[in-house]
């Protein structure tokens, strides 16, 4: 929702599988030429209730929940830049049991 929020015409998604230390990690990531976010902000936006920008409607908590449904089944989100899009990027690792 975030990444259609904010792109300007672009948003893309991918999903890839990794294989390191003999087991096998689920990368999802999602991105958009939007105006990104800030990196001072980036840690901070997965905190319940903290939006970049109370411009546009929103609630705050979609990254935070994503971010517990992550760390519940032993997961990650990092928020940072998009290196081709040029604006936010999200990526949620799951680790394979």
């Amino acid at each position: 929702d975030n990444a259609c929020k904010w792109a300007r015409s672009h948003v893309r998604a991918g999903a890839r599988l990794l294989e390191a230390d003999g087991g096998q990690t689920l990368e999802l990531c999602v991105e958009d030429d939007g105006p990104g976010i800030a990196p001072e902000q980036r840690a901070a936006v997965l905190g319940r209730g903290v939006r970049a920008d109370s411009t546009v409607p929103g609630t705050g908590i979609g990254l935070a929940v994503a971010r517990d449904i992550a760390a519940a089944y032993g997961g990650d989100i990092v928020v940072d830049a998009s290196a081709e899009l040029s604006g936010a990027r999200v990526c949620v690792t799951l680790r394979g049991g």
